[in-house]
């Protein structure tokens, strides 16, 4: 029953961003165990910027990237993330969304933005370190139409994303892998001193998370999806505040998060 709950959430989120067709072509790439390839990954990527009018799917490497700072080298590639998989993450959180600012660090071409804005946040924001990638993601955002696009206060700025001044209000933050660990440090340490100086809630949705020892091992953080710890993405909270919020994950939907890594 719990991997049926699954599948029919995917398809339901599949149909919502991307219509029946490619729908019925994913089910049916599912069902022969090709959904998870890098062909068909990559079709998806594509299938996602024709629908829309984008330019998201390609891969761009850190050389590629004209970022002129010391640590770009600490940069990952960019690609972009697979928009159900963070909307079935973000469909779990039990929180009043209307009072959080979603925040994506290391935001690439906004594909992160534009899964997350049909869910009702207060307003989102991405930061980009590459100028030329960050423009591709203003484009993206003015071309990308959705009739059930529940927030569309949405600003991508050029800027280092671990030394960015997070919002004293309450935040969802995503990282698709952007860092490599000294720069996962160094965000952590930025949310740390954030922390302490406007204490709230805020929950980090680390997707393809390479570097989550660092996230353990701050003692303001805690673990909220610990049944995902073999999926793509891990949830984590600040423990400084809001401890009615403990329970910022809607457990009927855990165990979807490690079954969605197949997909």
């Amino acid at each position: 029953m719990t991997r049926l709950r699954w599948l029919w959430k995917r398809i339901t989120t599949s149909y919502r961003y991307r219509g029946i067709r490619f729908t019925i072509l994913w089910c049916v790439m599912y069902a022969i165990g090709q959904a998870h390839t890098k062909r068909f990954i990559l079709y998806r990527a594509q299938h996602f910027d024709r629908r829309y009018g984008l330019n998201t799917a390609e891969i761009i490497y850190p050389s590629a990237l004209d970022i002129a700072a010391p640590d770009a080298a600490q940069c990952i590639e960019y690609e972009p993330c697979i928009p159900e998989v963070l909307a079935d993450a973000l469909s779990n959180l039990s929180i009043p969304m209307e009072e959080y600012v979603f925040v994506d660090l290391g935001s690439g071409k906004g594909v992160g933005l534009l899964s997350a804005s049909l869910f009702p946040f207060k307003r989102m924001v991405g930061i980009e370190w590459s100028k030329r990638v960050a423009t591709i993601a203003r484009e993206n955002l003015l071309k990308f139409t959705h009739p059930r696009q529940a927030c569309r206060n949405i600003a991508v700025l050029d800027g280092d994303a671990t030394a960015y001044e997070l919002p004293h209000e309450p935040l969802v933050i995503f990282l698709f892998n952007p860092f490599k660990e000294p720069l996962v440090r160094r965000f952590v340490e930025n949310l740390g001193r954030s922390l302490e100086q406007c204490p709230r809630h805020v929950v980090i949705v680390y997707y393809n998370p390479m570097c989550r020892e660092v996230l353990e091992e701050a003692r303001f953080l805690r673990e909220i999806e610990i049944a995902g710890n073999n999926g793509p993405i891990i949830m984590y909270e600040s423990t400084v505040a809001a401890p009615e919020r403990s329970a910022a994950v809607d457990t009927a939907g855990i165990e979807s998060l490690q079954e969605a890594s197949v997909g």
